[in-house]
């Protein structure tokens, strides 16, 4: 008789056991039902985690509509001496902006003014688009708004603020006095 109560006690534990397992690793939904709908089948409801932000930092730049194609390098603007890392090759990220993203700020990339550069984005079409491809994996695809020309000691451009924008800045005016800002609204993110 002991045998068995001890067996009845050990199967009873197990079995508890096994419902606190169970329990702990089910995912925890409140339920609710439809209000006046007639249906009685549950509404799960789960708690949405915010998805991961999207970003990385630029490394390939296309705007097909004036025949840009660029490998983009990492450049520094000295606010000392107005200085920016250029060189004739290619585009650069200024790494005072923010990455390529999907929530807020400029993500600001610039070069020459320069036929091999960003010379052409003077003939740039409204709409237009340009194609930013990423260390991480994305393509940030935008869509040309407008331009604006700042005296080259203007840093507005590295505000953090307001929507996700792409700005493509080269020199313009006479003796490249003036840097022109092409603005870029954010259409979609792909992954590659």
């Amino acid at each position: 008789m002991k045998s068995a109560g001890r067996k009845l006690l050990f199967y009873g534990l197990v079995a508890l056991l096994n419902i606190a397992i169970v329990g702990m690793f089910s995912v925890v939904s409140l339920q609710s039902f439809r209000p006046s709908s007639g249906d009685s089948a549950p509404i799960l409801i789960r708690a949405n985690p915010q998805p991961a932000p999207k970003i990385g930092t630029p490394t390939r730049i296309i705007v097909p509509s004036v025949g840009i194609d660029l490998g983009i390098l990492l450049g520094t603007f000295n606010p000392s001496d107005g200085s920016w890392t250029l060189d004739q090759d290619h585009a650069f990220y200024a790494d005072a902006s923010v990455p390529s993203n999907d929530s807020n700020g400029n993500t600001v990339i610039y070069g020459h003014a320069q036929a091999q550069i960003f010379a052409r984005l003077s003939s740039i079409p409204v709409d237009a688009k340009a194609y930013i491809y990423t260390d991480s994996g994305l393509l940030f695809i935008y869509a040309y708004q407008s331009k604006t020309d700042v005296v080259p000691t203007d840093t507005s451009v590295f505000d953090v603020t307001g929507p996700p924008t792409l700005v493509l800045q080269t020199c313009t005016g006479p003796w490249d006095v003036y840097r022109a800002l092409y603005s870029f609204n954010l259409e979609v993110v792909a992954t590659i």
